[in-house]
């Protein structure tokens, strides 16, 4: 499943969209879940990127994965977050396959001057988690148990 986020118009085109059916709104920085949307690959400076669309708590968030050895690290972080990659073990990655896939992440506000000067905001994953060792979310982390 590849991302369309920018079909073209045609010149004729009915013009609807104002904006206001966007996805996008500011997250809380902390723990999610998140669930992979689509795929595409693409180069950005010349070097290869897979664009990862995330569904982040009903919020689409676009990763860009560098394909890239100083970047590899990251690829396995997302790899191992969505159980694809086993600890130890190379990965071919199946790109189709990561679709629907399921993972843990934390997300931070970035922010930025827009284009007018205004302040902006943007959701960012900082880290993947680990789908072995990932912390549960809030709603499913039980009370502490005590033993005597």
């Amino acid at each position: 499943m590849a991302i369309n986020n920018d079909e073209i118009l045609s010149w004729d085109a009915v013009i609807e969209d104002e904006g206001s059916a966007s996805s996008w709104r500011p997250l809380e920085p902390g723990d999610y879940d998140f669930t992979v949307m689509g795929t595409r690959r693409t180069e950005i400076n010349g070097k290869p990127v897979l664009e990862v669309e995330l569904d982040i708590d009903g919020v689409t968030v676009t990763e860009r994965l560098f394909w890239t050895t100083k970047a590899e690290w990251k690829i396995s972080a997302f790899a191992l977050s969505i159980g694809v990659k086993k600890h130890g073990e190379p990965l071919k990655p199946d790109f189709n396959d990561w679709v629907t896939r399921k993972g843990r992440c934390k997300v931070i506000n970035e922010e930025f001057k827009g284009r007018d000067g205004s302040d902006m905001k943007s959701n960012r994953v900082s880290r993947y988690y680990d789908r072995e060792v990932s912390p549960a979310a809030p709603a499913a982390s039980a009370a502490p148990k005590f033993s005597l």
